[in-house]
């Protein structure tokens, strides 16, 4: 829906897509896959940690990344009616954050994305969704820097910026209305 809606992509799908601006040859899902697999790489190196989960999450991953080129495939067309567009990028965001809040909440395996920010906040002993924060925050502030190197100035839109400002408060949201 976000894709569809063409007013930014969620943060995360940032540096993917910019890795396919510089490595054409790469399809979206493989650039996310490989972020993926670097993401894991460094959780492992910051919290000198190897679980089982870890591993798991590659599958995932892989599933993740395939969907992400069918999806390209079998819907290749965007909308330009500016209201559809907004209603597609709302839907899009409360689907994303919704599916990383069932993500974080489940004992499933989750995306390394959501498994980084879940295993960091337990190795800093910080909330889940400030780590969220920070990492969509780092992950769009690396796609400007390569948007910048590349003058490929299309990835990151003003849906990119409002995803990575609002996706962790609907996370805490969803956490709030669980509890009643």
């Amino acid at each position: 829906f976000l894709k569809i809606g063409n007013l930014g992509m969620n943060s995360l799908s940032t540096l993917p897509a910019a890795i396919c601006a510089i490595f054409p040859m790469l399809t979206f899902g493989t650039a996310n896959l490989l972020t993926m697999i670097v993401s894991i790489i460094i959780l492992m190196l910051l919290t000198h940690k190897i679980k089982a989960e870890y591993f798991l999450c590659f599958i995932s991953s892989i599933i993740y990344s395939i969907f992400l080129d069918l999806t390209v495939i079998c819907i290749p067309w965007q909308t330009n009616h500016l209201v559809s567009r907004i209603l597609l990028f709302v839907f899009g965001m409360l689907l994303v954050s919704l599916g990383i809040y069932f993500q974080k909440e489940t004992a499933l395996p989750s995306t390394p994305f959501n498994l980084v920010c879940k295993e960091l906040a337990i190795f800093k002993q910080k909330s889940f969704t400030d780590l969220k924060a920070g990492l969509d925050i780092s992950f769009v502030s690396i796609t400007l820097i390569l948007e910048v190197f590349t003058k490929n100035y299309e990835i990151v839109g003003i849906g990119t910026v409002i995803c990575a400002l609002f996706v962790s408060r609907l996370i805490k949201l969803y956490q709030a209305a669980a509890v009643f």
